[in-house]
């Protein structure tokens, strides 16, 4: 049984207990994969009124883990594209220079209940990451925007702390 009564309390929870055994940073990959297959397949019924069959879940999270072991660890690729002239779109990961803080932010947003939420994670320079749902939004743009300001008061406490 996991301990807390929200995401970064399990998770907080989870480091505690898994950090002194050996591959601890590899399990807490497994986990983060894990979570994030379970968002894909609830995105899947909400968004494409799509339901994915469990084994066809887990063929996915071990595809997906298989592009992570075969980077090694050393990076993770993620989406960063530029314009690069005349429509072409360049793609690819750079490392943030040093003493950067990288934020990754995102927001969503029900129409029907004008209800949202969002979560942010900060990264390289101090590790923290935060939340929060069931707020008012008039946009899925006001859920990201909100995710942004929580993510940058964050890092202003954090630095005057």
């Amino acid at each position: 049984m996991v301990e807390g009564g929200d995401f970064l309390e399990c998770w907080k929870w989870l480091c505690r207990k898994y950090d002194d055994i050996k591959d601890a940073g590899k399990l807490k990959r497994w986990i983060v994969c894990g979570l994030w297959r379970i968002w894909k397949c609830g995105d899947s019924v909400i968004f494409e009124k799509l339901a994915l069959e469990p084994r066809v879940a887990l063929a996915l999270l071990h595809q997906q883990w298989r592009k992570i072991e075969k980077c090694g660890g050393d990076k993770v690729m993620q989406p960063c594209f530029q314009v690069q002239g005349r429509g072409e779109i360049g793609g690819g990961w750079t490392k943030p220079p040093f003493q950067t803080i990288k934020l990754n932010c995102g927001g969503a947003w029900c129409k029907q209940t004008g209800q949202g939420g969002f979560g942010w994670v900060a990264r390289l320079v101090f590790k923290e990451a935060g939340g929060a749902g069931n707020i008012l939004c008039e946009s899925s743009l006001m859920a990201d925007v909100e995710a942004m300001r929580a993510a940058l008061l964050a890092c202003w406490r954090k630095a005057l702390g």
